[in-house]
């Protein structure tokens, strides 16, 4: 599993060319269907601050299910489709093991490894839209790839955060 590092490089450029989100993406009869969950809030729910900018801006514990077999590791990410100047990507992790199913408050994937945000860092950055602004959607997706970087199957949760 851990020829991972070679591949997370076509992981990523796969991620890229699916930008705008798997929930936009058309399904196909092999993609498996993760689900993706949050103990913080539920699904369309707001985000506590405590996850944001205005707060400890901590990632929030995250469990997932419905991992395929076949899957070689996982990639987490959370975007914000609707910024000012187009897709913000608040986290990206890759190279999560594949047998992982969560993550705690403030913590990272079990093998994986943070990679750079839209903020200039990496790691989480929490949602920050501009005040008064409409609330923004979050979209955090955790996708399963083969060991050979085709997609396996993604979930998302949404969370929405104002100011």
């Amino acid at each position: 599993m851990r020829t991972m590092r070679p591949a997370l490089a076509l992981v990523l450029m796969l991620l890229a060319a699916c930008a705008g989100g798997a929930e936009e993406r058309p399904a196909t009869a092999g993609d498996a269907k993760l689900v993706l969950t949050s103990s913080a809030f539920a699904e369309g729910e707001t985000i506590p601050t405590e996850f944001t900018c205005d707060g400890a801006n901590a990632s929030p514990p995250l469990a997932w299910s419905g991992v395929p077999g076949g899957a070689d590791a996982l990639v987490l990410t959370v975007e914000d489709p609707g910024a000012p100047y187009g897709n913000f990507v608040h986290w990206s992790v890759g190279g999560i093991d594949p047998s992982a199913t969560d993550v705690a408050r403030g913590g990272v994937p079990e093998g994986g490894e943070q990679l750079g945000n839209d903020a200039g860092g990496r790691g989480y950055t929490g949602p920050c839209p501009p005040e008064s602004d409409e609330p923004h959607r979050y979209i955090f997706t955790i996708t399963a790839f083969a060991e050979d970087g085709s997609f396996l199957g993604s979930g998302t949760l949404t969370g929405t955060y104002g100011r």
